[in-house]
């Protein structure tokens, strides 16, 4: 069997690929990476029935195009960059066929920072320690991909398409954001007072944020001493760092092994994949949560993602056409024919075409 491939015609800002992370090289320095925003990460895939190892496209601000060699079942989720396919509307968290030729188009986002795109079977980038996922500051896994760029892709997994998951919706909170976050390692070297208000201030994202981390600008937090250095010690997807000048830094996947800043906390990981879809100055309340009232919360939404079984939303209809029967069926945005989803758009009377 022939691969497929898929190439890119416009990169936008940013296009990665990123599949879950790269793990179990920290005490090398190598930095985990991988989707951040992981529950469209993983929405995405499940919709085209691949795994988590599967790698996707991540696409940041949007202003990005695809060309698909070939046949091909696909799902687009997280921001809102309104997609075409050949200039009609996409559905979101929705799987859908693109067919051989076509050209998939990521417009400026509406809501949201990042989308992602998922093609049954995964991209198949170069693999290095075990992942696909490319880490921008290092330019580790090949870096953000380019104009021109072809990627095949692996032998598809599913062979229908207009599934979406039962009782799984999405939306995009207002703003600002309240993040819930477990307190520590470092705690004890803040004030009560200090604590009382890292929780009760508001915090705008600055332009110098990115995959790394996001830096934020608001009410300065102070340690008990006034001293922001500590023996670097690890740190992982959420962890808060108070630097010297007392503006919080949340480290999310292209973080560093290591930090020597204290960390007031860490963020809930049922709340990381919000921070993923922020841009510039939007905001961040943060309030304190329990590990455990954390931890029932994300195994209930990733239980919800990975077991509420796929189900096909679109009504359809039986005819008779020419001696065969042929499913029809049609949504805002979508029509079914036979086995496959296909965008489309309602013409204007006046329409030509």
């Amino acid at each position: 069997m022939k691969n497929r491939s898929i190439e890119v015609i416009r990169s936008g800002p940013m296009t990665l690929i990123q599949d879950f992370g790269r793990f179990g090289f920290e005490q090398y320095g190598v930095s985990v990476c991988g989707a951040v925003d992981q529950e469209a990460f993983f929405v995405a895939n499940r919709l085209v029935s691949n795994s988590f190892k599967d790698a996707v496209f991540e696409i940041t601000f949007g202003d990005a195009s695809f060309h698909f060699h070939d046949e091909s079942i696909i799902s687009i989720t997280g921001a809102d960059m309104q997609p075409e396919l050949d200039g009609i509307n996409c559905p979101m968290n929705l799987s859908f066929l693109a067919k051989n030729g076509s050209v998939l188009k990521f417009n400026p986002s509406v809501t949201g920072l990042r989308s992602y795109l998922a093609i049954s079977g995964g991209v198949l980038s170069t693999q290095i320690m075990g992942s696909r996922s490319m880490h921008v500051m290092s330019g580790f896994g090949n870096g953000p991909v380019k104009a021109g760029e072809i990627f095949n892709i692996g032998e598809s997994r599913v062979y229908e398409s207009g599934f979406s998951i039962k009782d799984y919706s999405r939306g995009f909170p207002d703003n600002p954001v309240s993040i819930g976050v477990i307190l520590g390692p470092q705690d004890h070297l803040f004030t009560k007072e200090s604590l009382d208000e890292f929780f009760s201030s508001t915090y705008v994202l600055t332009n110098q944020s990115d995959r790394q981390g996001l830096r934020l600008s608001g009410n300065k937090i102070p340690t008990k001493t006034g001293n922001h250095d500590i023996v670097s010690d690890p740190v992982t997807n959420g962890s808060i760092q108070i630097p010297g000048d007392g503006n919080p830094i949340v480290l999310l996947s292209d973080r560093q092994t290591t930090g020597g800043y204290p960390k007031i906390g860490t963020v809930a990981t049922v709340d990381l994949s919000v921070l993923g879809q922020l841009k510039v100055n939007d905001s961040i309340i943060f309030h304190p949560v329990e590990p455990d009232d954390a931890r029932e919360r994300y195994i209930k939404k990733l239980g919800l993602i990975n077991n509420s079984p796929l189900f096909n939303p679109i009504q359809r209809i039986n005819y008779f056409v020419d001696g065969q029967h042929v499913k029809v069926g049609t949504n805002e945005s979508t029509v079914f024919v036979d086995e496959h989803a296909l965008p489309f758009n309602v013409l204007e009377e006046n329409d030509e075409h």
